[in-house]
């Protein structure tokens, strides 16, 4: 089955940010199976996580309860929907 990405870049305030996937990408990807979020902090932190997805969303925590503030980028690869 074919994959479908988006991209994009969010700001981590004091360790947990929420993030919403685009409507039209939710749209276009596979609601039956699970996607990957890949993460990469652009500052020093204690490492982040990806958590409580949803086919609309999901969440990106620090690791051991950090409670910083920085800027990360993401990449969601999904399986396309026929």
């Amino acid at each position: 089955m074919p994959t479908v990405e988006d991209f994009g870049q969010v700001q981590l305030v004091a360790g947990r940010p929420y993030v919403r996937i685009d409507p039209t990408f939710a749209d276009t990807i596979d609601q039956r199976t699970k996607y990957m979020v890949i993460i990469t902090p652009e500052a020093d932190s204690n490492g982040l996580y990806v958590t409580a997805k949803t086919p609309t969303s999901f969440e990106v925590h620090e690791n051991r309860g950090g409670r910083s503030s920085l800027a990360f980028s993401y990449r969601i690869v999904a399986k396309h929907v026929r």
